[in-house]
């Protein structure tokens, strides 16, 4: 089973196209368009709010030890 990576030229990407999950390059519009619908992305400047971004850090990093 492959994905949309397939043809893609990147080494990287190549590893991945056979993953089960339909991976899509990041490659044009319809990309942003489909994650802007469903989703508010919120940048946080680390060196302006270390406590904010220490927070996320530890967070993913219980995730990761959960899975």
């Amino acid at each position: 089973m492959s994905n949309r990576l397939e043809k893609e030229d990147s080494p990287y990407l190549q590893q991945h196209k056979e993953n089960p999950v339909d991976w899509w390059p990041w490659c044009d519009e319809e990309c942003a368009d489909i994650l802007n619908d469903g989703f508010v992305y919120i940048k946080v400047d680390r060196e302006e709010c270390p406590d904010i971004d220490k927070h996320y850090q530890e967070v993913h990093l219980q995730i990761q030890l959960a899975a």
